[in-house]
């Protein structure tokens, strides 16, 4: 005699379906009947959208697919189970490491911070293209231009969504993205000032103080002094009798240099007005109309100016 033993239905149960990416390989827990073992009775595959089995690692939909292998089990060709779906993750600051510029002393250089992804040694990818921003203390709009003016910076970053694994960021930052553009200094060698020597004309004298930096925009001022001690301030109108003088130049505070003062007892700075040279041509001969001038043998006088 015969007996036909037919294959048993299998029953079968699963657990979580649904998770966040984190680098890590997913899987659905999967309940079989007493006395199935995985990979021995049954194996468990996840397709993806093209139909190829793939490790379930980046964020998308994986449909779970069980063989059986167990004779003694019936399946109509592989079970679907559903659906394994990893979704994308947010991106938190914490995510990023900040660096900012290495000299942050103005030198007209542009100051670039960089905001690096943390991939956890390449375990972690699919994030969208980073932009940084910058934001200046006492402005509204962020730009895209790394700063090269003096001044307060805050930075944030935008991501974009076309990432795999990485929900898209707009202005991300942080208290600590942050950092500041330090004023330059100035040098006494960055002035110069001319005349240094005028000819006295009865007028009142003064020089020009120039700096040779081109992206100085403070104000230049000269003080006058009588003498090499710089005690005796002399008013700008009252620089005209001939002699030495002792300037001081004064350079205010600007946007991207720290101000600046020139000329003291140890290293001062002189203007001479010199005296008039006079000549046969300083003089215009002078007579008296009283006087009279023809020859009578007495003599006569002339006065000059």
């Amino acid at each position: 005699t015969t007996a036909d033993i037919t294959p048993k239905p299998v029953t079968l149960n699963w657990g979580t379906t649904s998770f966040t990416y984190d680098g890590t390989e997913k899987s659905v827990p999967i309940t079989a009947p007493d006395g199935l073992t995985a990979g021995t009775d049954y194996t468990v595959a996840y397709v993806n959208e093209k139909g190829e089995p793939v490790t379930p690692i980046n964020a998308g939909t994986y449909t779970i697919q069980l063989t059986l292998t167990n004779t003694n089990y019936s399946s109509d060709g592989p079970i679907n189970l559903g659906t394994l779906k990893i979704n994308k993750a947010t991106l938190l600051a914490e995510n990023f490491t900040f660096s900012p510029a290495q000299n942050l002393t103005y030198n007209g250089e542009s100051k670039e911070a960089t905001v690096k992804f943390n991939d956890k040694d390449g375990t972690l990818t699919g994030i969208g293209t980073i932009k940084v921003k910058y934001l200046k203390d006492g402005e509204s709009t962020w730009s895209e231009n790394a700063p090269t003016n003096a001044g307060n910076y805050k930075v944030c970053i935008d991501v974009s969504d076309d990432g795999q694994n990485f929900v898209g960021q707009t202005a991300l930052t942080t208290e600590s993205w942050k950092f500041t553009i330090s004023q330059a200094s100035l040098s006494s060698s960055d002035f110069t000032f001319d005349p240094q020597s005028v000819e006295y004309d009865k007028t009142a004298k003064s020089v020009t103080a120039k700096c040779s930096k081109n992206d100085y925009d403070g104000e230049i001022k000269v003080a006058y002094y009588s003498d090499a001690q710089y005690t005796n301030k002399v008013d700008p109108e009252n620089v005209k009798d001939a002699g030495d003088y002792y300037i001081k130049i004064i350079a205010g505070n600007a946007q991207n240099y720290t101000g600046l003062e020139i000329g003291d007892k140890q290293n001062p700075l002189k203007f001479t007005i010199t005296q008039k040279a006079l000549t046969d041509e300083s003089f215009t001969p002078n007579s008296d109309s009283s006087q009279d001038l023809t020859y009578d043998s007495s003599a006569k006088t002339a006065t000059s100016t």
